[in-house]
């Protein structure tokens, strides 16, 4: 609970910031992200997630779009980390592996 406390109550912290993700997907164009960012990603990888193994097992499935957005979610990290420092993403337990992707895509 100290520790907490701590970190609460830092006043050198950076205040939080909202942004919206188009800002910086209006500028590319997909065969570039394919490319540049997309390449990066490997399939095996992707399918063992456990978010998509329950949706893949469901009635409903998973579309192209569902699947691709964890690479969406990784370059989000990469840009906030590479314009704006950002070191922490927070997500629920569905967005672990997307998270994980952000950090490994950073690393690339």
């Amino acid at each position: 609970f100290t520790r907490d406390a701590e970190i609460a109550n830092r006043t050198d912290m950076e205040p939080v910031m909202f942004v919206n993700n188009e800002a910086w997907y209006d500028n590319i164009q997909l065969l570039d992200f394919m490319s540049d960012t997309a390449r990066y990603f490997r399939l095996g990888t992707m399918m063992s997630k456990q978010s998509v193994q329950r949706r893949l097992e469901s009635l409903e499935g998973m579309n192209f779009a569902e699947f691709s957005y964890q690479i969406f979610q990784a370059y989000d990290f990469l840009h906030l980390y590479q314009k704006h420092g950002c070191l922490l993403q927070i997500g629920g337990s569905d967005q672990w592996g997307n998270i994980v992707g952000g950090i490994d895509l950073i690393h690339k």
